[in-house]
């Protein structure tokens, strides 16, 4: 799979087991599940972090990277576009299991996020 940029998507097995379903759910509504970004190294997401941190937490949240699920492969961002806005894919991805992180409606995990 390849993500909106065109990059490989890597996901932990259980995510990537529940996403394929997910895609497919929404496939059959001839929705086409659209996802920016995924596993994020523990070097690359320290560096957003402290970007974020250096700016003032302007911006979304972004998570250290002992406690982003981007570093264990258990989160995956939409791309943010308004096809992946609509309720239908929200539904679906809720249906399969995974979590909408509160205030960030692209960030999805398998877990929820404290």
């Amino acid at each position: 799979m390849k993500s909106h940029s065109g990059d490989s998507l890597k996901m932990a097995s259980p995510v990537a087991e529940r996403f394929l379903h997910a895609k497919d759910l929404l496939a059959s509504k001839g929705i086409s599940l659209d996802v920016q970004d995924t596993y994020r190294s523990y070097d690359a997401q320290k560096k957003a972090y402290d970007r974020w941190v250096a700016s003032g937490k302007k911006g979304p949240l972004i998570a250290h990277p002992d406690t982003s699920f981007h570093t264990i492969g258990y989160a995956f961002d939409l791309a943010q576009t308004h096809d992946m806005k609509q309720e239908e894919v929200f539904n679906i991805l809720e249906s399969v299991g995974f979590i909408q992180n509160p205030g960030e409606w692209w960030h999805w995990s398998l877990e929820k996020i404290n």
